[in-house]
């Protein structure tokens, strides 16, 4: 992540904790990067220096005008403005991370070989809380693990994959040999 991405995010947090907004703007720009992230030409859209800033800014007011808080809003208009709409995604990312750690939310990747529903990823979620843990997890695609899944979190990583158990069996019988 740039420098710049991350002062960014870091700026827009402070603000948010200055008007106790936290939780409001992290939900916002958590829909305004859904909705970035699952339209790919509108990365190439922001990223075109063909496209003016003002109708860049043009596109975010019709998309999220009524929809986001207005001061969310004039925050993606000064990004565009500053040059700097074409890295919202990190920006966006940043500000997610710094709204969970302010609520002490651990954040990790469930790395599976199939893509696991809401409903499992909420299980494994909650599992955490039993231990007294608040976890956030996002989910990512490795077909190398054959079954099963990995999670990693900051301090620890936790593999129930058939990957690893094949492994382990493996390393047990070459033990037995010698």
């Amino acid at each position: 992540m740039s420098q710049a991405a991350h002062r960014y995010a870091e700026a827009f947090f402070e603000l948010a904790q200055e008007m106790n907004q936290v939780d409001a703007w992290k939900q916002q720009m958590d829909q305004v990067a859904g909705v970035i992230n699952s339209v790919p030409e509108l990365k190439s859209f922001f990223g075109a220096v063909k496209i003016t800033n003002e109708e860049k800014k043009e596109l975010l007011i019709k998309s999220f005008e009524g929809r986001i808080d207005e001061t969310c809003l004039n925050f993606l208009c000064l990004l565009t403005d500053k040059k700097r709409i074409n890295e919202v995604s990190l920006i966006l990312k940043e500000f997610h991370s710094l709204c969970n750690a302010y609520h002490g939310i651990e954040e990790g990747v469930v790395y599976a070989a199939r893509s696991l529903s809401e409903d499992q990823m909420k299980e494994l979620e909650d599992s955490f809380k039993v231990r007294g843990r608040n976890v956030e997890l996002t989910q990512k695609l490795d077909e190398s693990l054959i079954s099963g899944f990995k999670i990693v979190l900051e301090d620890e990583v936790i593999d129930a994959s058939m990957k690893s158990k094949l492994a382990r069996m493996k390393n047990e019988l070459l033990k037995e040999r010698m």
